[in-house]
């Protein structure tokens, strides 16, 4: 199961790239802070009371059996975890901080039976996770997740949040000590292009069940052209040292390795999620300057050379991306309004339901037998009561017809 943590700052923009990179990366669970509240409520996201966490499923092998919400966080069951996306804003004074991290922590405890895992952006600074200095907040929260038994997952020096020259590791990945063995590739993408001043945070669960999960290669697709094959040909040749002929695994991770070198990828995800409709050419060129650029300013934050012009461009390739991302969206939106008055179930309907969430939630058995138990209730059981009749106690019939 594949995890995605982020803050959009509630920019539109920023919601635009992270379908974009959920789809690509076949995302399963997106935790969010600070959504735009207009996208997270057209699109169903669950959400805290205030629309300042919310969580996104994406993945068909997410089963979910309920959810709850609070002041600050949001979550959902699965079969045996609980997922809770978390924002808490830095404005509010540290009393009502603490009062928000004991009533997750109460929350926590009440599903005790469960596995946890919790992401989301504290504005809590503390040195366990890199921060220069530990402030007040950093402290409850030190204090609470020594209390109720939970993991720091985040590692390294790479910092969450860059904005200009102001860095920050307030974006924090915790879970219960049951499970902190089941994840892994924990990683902020700070050379990623999120959108927004925080970098993405992704990680990947493994459940107990599947620990012993074969990789499966049939999700792997490439588009071939005979020019490109002939290209993977000769990159197979060169790798051909890197593979014993006894080992088949050896051989298939040399061709994929070739494969992805040479050939461009096909993001089949788990088949069923449809690509992102206003995607162009133009657009991926303009974000892998934008990522360029990116790159190139994050490298010289940690050589410590001059920002100036590398900032500039950085911020010039970011709003010619967010330009040409919002010219598409608006000249697509116009051809499929066009379009869906000739074919009322094509592009338009499929963007529409795709945005209303048409995906089934699945449900335990167990809480299907609880709904259809309450919805249809069974029938009262009903003793008749048969009286003893005999012939003398009926009395006889009489004809009140018309005679003659």
């Amino acid at each position: 199961m594949s995890f995605l943590q982020i803050n959009l700052n509630r920019c539109i923009n920023a919601h635009n790239l992270l379908e974009k990179y959920a789809t690509e990366h076949n995302i399963d669970v997106v935790l969010m802070s600070e959504p735009n509240k207009n996208i997270a409520r057209t699109r169903q996201y669950l959400s805290d009371n205030n629309t300042d966490a919310a969580l996104c499923i994406l993945g068909n092998n997410v089963k979910i059996n309920g959810h709850l919400q609070s002041k600050g966080y949001v979550g959902v069951k699965t079969d045996n975890t609980l997922i809770i996306s978390v924002y808490i804003s830095p404005n509010i004074p540290n009393t009502e901080f603490e009062d928000i991290i004991n009533n997750l922590c109460d929350t926590l405890r009440e599903n005790s039976r469960l596995h946890w895992i919790v992401g989301g952006d504290f504005n809590a600074k503390a040195r366990d996770w890199n921060s220069h200095t530990t402030d007040v907040k950093g402290t409850i929260l030190l204090d609470a997740i020594a209390s109720i038994g939970l993991c720091l997952l985040n590692q390294g020096d790479t910092p969450t949040f860059v904005r200009n020259n102001q860095t920050s590791f307030i974006d924090i990945t915790l879970c219960s000590i049951s499970v902190v063995r089941n994840i892994t590739d924990w990683k902020v993408q700070e050379e990623e292009e999120s959108g927004s001043d925080h970098c993405y945070i992704t990680f990947k669960f493994i459940p107990e069940s599947n620990q012993e999960h074969i990789e499966d290669y049939s999700t792997r697709r490439w588009k071939i052209s005979q020019e490109d094959l002939v290209k993977m040909q000769e990159e197979l040749v060169k790798l051909r040292s890197q593979w014993s002929t006894d080992n088949p695994e050896d051989l298939i991770g040399a061709i994929i390795k070739a494969c992805d070198k040479t050939l461009k990828k096909v993001y089949a995800g788990n088949g069923k999620r449809r690509p992102v409709y206003w995607w162009n050419n133009s657009i991926e060129k303009l974000r892998k300057t934008c990522i360029k650029a990116r790159r190139k300013l994050t490298r010289a934050r940690k050589s410590r050379i001059s920002l100036e012009s590398l900032t500039e461009a950085y911020k010039v390739a970011r709003k010619n991306l967010k330009h040409e991302i919002n010219n598409s969206k608006r000249q697509c939106w116009v051809k499929i309004c066009e379009e869906v008055n000739q074919d009322v179930w094509g592009q338009g309907y499929k963007i529409v339901t795709g945005k209303l969430g048409n995906r089934p939630v699945k449900l335990s058995e167990a809480l299907e037998k609880h709904i259809l138990e309450v919805l249809f209730p069974a029938a009262a059981t009903v003793d008749w009561i048969y009286p003893d009749v005999t012939s003398d106690s009926v009395p006889p019939f009489k004809y009140f017809g018309r005679s003659g």
